[in-house]
């Protein structure tokens, strides 16, 4: 009976203390705008107060609200700190709705402390646009003409008419250089006109009989440049 009294007492407090905890994290949700035009967009804000070093669970939304509400993005996490120490966490949500009428966020729920937290329904009012029946319906204007002058064109193309004038220039620089680069002056070679085999043998045949070797008694010099004579007729003229 006692263990059985102590596991109640044990519980009670247990459960006191989740309870306790819980109620120190508050949580909330407001609109920006409560009453938004038909497809315009506010801002859904979910808060949670909590002391420094606390834990809280956002609830994970899906891409609608509800039937009519939709959620256009998310933001990040944020963090507050007060002059208290506790936290202020929040996170926005973008939504929108096409519908005209009252339509309701629904609760949210967080965790905290291992404790369910739940905010309160929002209503949104969502009006639709206001059309003046009373006046006549009037045409589409058509686009209006602007002007395009030679600045604007300019102005536009300003990086490509600047890449085109250096081109330019680069290409006119290099004219000049190859124009008043010296040229070098042509070599003349002189080419000797060639003596047939045979005009060249009896040339050297007279040089030979003017020099009268064997006269000299240089006979075997005599014979011996003879036959060179002959030889170098017969490798030129059958070569």
């Amino acid at each position: 009976m006692k263990r059985y009294f102590k596991a109640c007492l044990i519980l009670g407090l247990t459960g006191l203390s989740f309870s306790v905890k819980a109620q120190e994290v508050t949580v909330g949700a407001k609109l920006d705008k409560p009453t938004i035009l038909l497809g315009d967009q506010t801002v859904l804000r979910l808060t949670a107060n909590l002391p420094a070093g606390g834990k809280v669970v956002f609830p994970i939304l899906s891409d609608t609200l509800s039937s009519k509400v939709q959620v256009v993005s998310v933001g990040k996490l944020d963090t507050l700190k007060d002059q208290s120490g506790r936290w202020t966490i929040s996170q926005a949500y973008t939504i929108t709705a096409f519908d005209a009428g009252v339509q309701t966020i629904p609760a949210f729920e967080f965790t905290a402390q291992g404790a369910s937290l739940k905010t309160d329904p929002i209503p949104l009012q969502v009006e639709a646009v206001k059309v003046d029946t009373t006046k006549a319906i009037y045409d589409i204007k058509q686009p209006l003409a602007v002007k395009y002058g030679f600045m604007d064109w300019l102005r536009d193309n300003a990086v490509k008419v600047l890449i085109g004038l250096l081109l330019i220039i680069v290409l006119i620089g290099i004219w000049f250089y190859y124009k008043k680069r010296k040229k070098p002056e042509p070599v003349v070679v002189e080419v000797k006109p060639l003596i047939p085999p045979h005009v060249q043998a009896l040339n050297k045949l007279s040089e030979l009989r003017d020099r009268k070797l064997w006269q000299q008694d240089q006979v075997k010099q005599y014979h011996s440049e003879l036959t060179d004579i002959v030889r170098e007729f017969l490798e030129k003229r059958y070569k």
